[in-house]
């Protein structure tokens, strides 16, 4: 077990989805630029394939996947009952504070595809793996 990280840092975006119909159709239609992390029913957690630069760089790239699918996966996207960023934050030690936000540019991205924004705070006494640990599909 590696050591309990002493820095707080930014650690990835989830893009969480709940919708009552079309929604296993929507995850085949994400599944070629995104990484299907889990997928249950009316849920489905989904990441980039390629770990972001940071919060805003996830977003852009999430917006431009959105854009980029075709008509009917567009439409069953537009009718999820929530389409969610999750934004994962590692609690640690180090600084003692430490903000972490989204871009004037962002939020109008996101207000676009009708995404919500969620901020996920790992304690700093459990902590998740850091990003370079996960293999490419995301499992450690």
């Amino acid at each position: 077990m590696t050591d309990e990280p002493t820095t707080t840092r930014f650690l990835n975006v989830d893009l969480d989805l709940r919708a009552r119909s079309g929604l296993a159709e929507l995850v085949r239609a994400l599944e070629p630029t995104m990484t299907v992390m889990h997928h249950e029913g009316d849920f489905a957690s989904l990441e980039l394939h390629e770990h972001p630069e940071d919060i805003d760089d996830a977003m852009r790239r999430f917006v431009e996947l959105i854009h980029a699918l075709a008509p009917e996966a567009r439409a069953l996207w537009d009718g999820c009952e929530s389409r969610q960023m999750n934004i994962g934050i590692q609690a640690g030690a180090e600084p003692h504070s430490m903000g972490f936000g989204l871009s004037f540019h962002s939020m109008r991205l996101l207000v676009g595809i009708g995404a919500e924004v969620e901020f996920t705070v790992y304690g700093a006494g459990s902590w998740a793996s850091p990003p370079e640990a996960l293999n490419p599909r995301g499992a450690p």
